[in-house]
């Protein structure tokens, strides 16, 4: 080999491996994200301070921030006319107060939720508030409890709580905003540096959260008697109910409209039947077979419904109305394990917008008793008791409290749980409240979580109240 046929073949070489080692290079990761809070580095106001007399003050963090939803996230009690002004430059937060905007001798606290973010990446600051005094003491009391929705038993945390001084009549706590506001969490609420005076509490679902009771606050909690934070220390109850208040501008003739609206649109109707997989045990043996309109038709014609069991028609089967006008069902007593084919024939309606509908055939297998549970539970009789067994919030069946041993035969397996109604008039049904009667709704309680039940399976709850 020449020496130049070498330096030719080691060019083409190093040409080569260059080229190669560049295909490798991966671009910087640029490292992990981002997951922690700005810092407070610097305050101009220190929390708890006595005397104050309004004015602006500062906070720096240690890097960039930014505001989301302040005055949604920002919570000021007792409320003031008009919030603070809160803005940011780079580092810095800013909140100006005027001292026109505060009460005499009056422990203020001020919290800022989640409203303070870095810039990057927006992860929030929490814990921002801060608690001071116009006065020379700061007011210590307090009320705490909790706001359930009174039919269910669960923590109504879509209700704000609301406490108006004693004094204000009852005709003027729509159109006076409250003294102090709170939202209801699922583990309550509770008012701080309360002062040593009488309220009433009130609780709404104020969806716009203007303080008033309008269209949007259909729900409603409320202390029957007059709140006294030194008298009541220990956790209180609201029980939040919904009256059904009628939407203000909305006419019988408007509503008339959009009824006769809603009439034009095309007829349709829909069966609760799984027709999937004729093998698969789909339908509940003790549910009810319905059809379901989009509309109301014009008539209905019962004889175009025919039900077949394997290839024998069901004769006895009979097309009923229901308390929904939009719903029929089928009276039926389905045998387990079952093939059944139902036709709804094209002349089963009549409408003038659609005069025949196409014949339709549901093929569906009912299930067997095996694959059914039993839930036993042993019960304290009280003869105002109702038990319920409730699905994902969805009522199941009752009992009646009123024997030591409820059976809930024939129930489908999956997880439940179990409430208790307390049927104070002992009607059979709850009964809800009335703000403009100063009746509070019946109270039903959660008494028992997660129960697991199997197909063919037995389980037994004890209740009982142990003996003293």
């Amino acid at each position: 080999m020449t020496k130049s046929g070498f330096s030719y073949t080691s060019l083409l070489g190093a040409l080569f491996f260059l080229f190669t080692g560049c295909a490798t290079i991966v671009t910087p990761s640029g490292g992990d994200k981002d997951i922690t809070p700005p810092k407070i580095v610097k305050r101009s106001f220190a929390d708890s301070t006595l005397g104050y007399k309004g004015g602006r003050w500062t906070i720096d963090f240690d890097e960039f921030i930014k505001l989301q939803d302040v005055n949604k996230e920002m919570n000021i009690t007792p409320l003031v006319k008009q919030n603070p002004m809160v803005s940011v430059h780079k580092r810095r937060l800013i909140v100006n107060l005027p001292d026109s905007l505060l009460e005499a001798n009056t422990t203020y606290r001020i919290d800022l939720g989640q409203s303070v973010r870095d810039l990057r990446e927006g992860n929030p600051y929490t814990g921002l508030n801060w608690t001071f005094s116009t006065g020379y003491y700061f007011d210590s009391l307090r009320i705490h409890g909790d706001c359930i929705d009174a039919q269910t038993g669960q923590p109504d945390t879509g209700m704000f709580v609301f406490l108006y001084p004693a004094e204000t009549a009852d005709s003027l706590l729509w159109l006076n905003k409250p003294m102090y506001v709170i939202k209801n969490t699922s583990n309550g609420f509770e008012f701080k540096n309360l002062p040593n005076r009488l309220f009433k509490l009130v609780a709404l679902h104020d969806e716009n959260q203007n303080y008033r009771r309008d269209a949007t606050s259909d729900r409603i909690a409320f202390m029957t008697d007059i709140v006294n934070p030194l008298r009541d220390t220990g956790r209180l109850q609201l029980l939040s109910f919904s009256e059904g208040i009628a939407q203000p501008g909305k006419s019988k003739s408007a509503l008339s409209g959009r009824f006769e609206a809603k009439k034009t649109s095309p007829l349709s109707y829909s069966v609760n039947v799984d027709t999937s997989n004729t093998k698969q045990r789909s339908f509940n043996l003790y549910d009810t077979l319905k059809i379901t309109f989009t509309r109301v038709p014009k008539t209905i014609n019962p004889s175009a419904i025919r039900l077949y069991s394997d290839s024998v028609l069901e004769a006895e089967a009979q097309l009923m109305p229901t308390t929904d006008s939009l719903a029929y069902r089928i009276q039926f007593d389905f045998q387990e394990n079952t093939l059944y084919r139902l036709y709804v024939m094209n002349d089963f309606v009549s409408d003038s917008l659609a005069p025949k509908l196409q014949t339709r055939e549901y093929r569906f297998r009912t299930k067997q008793a095996s694959d059914y549970g039993v839930i036993r539970v042993r019960y304290t009789p009280q003869p105002t008791h109702r038990v319920q067994l409730v699905q994902a919030d969805k009522l199941v069946a009752t009992q009646s409290g009123n024997d030591s041993l409820l059976v809930f035969n024939r129930i489908l397996p999956g997880q439940y749980t179990l409430r208790r109604h307390i049927d104070a008039n002992n009607n059979g049904q709850w009964d809800t409240g009335s703000w403009a009667e100063r009746r509070q709704p019946e109270l039903v309680e959660r008494i028992n979580e997660n129960i697991i039940l199997k197909g063919n399976w037995e389980n037994t709850i004890d209740l009982r109240k142990p003996n003293r």
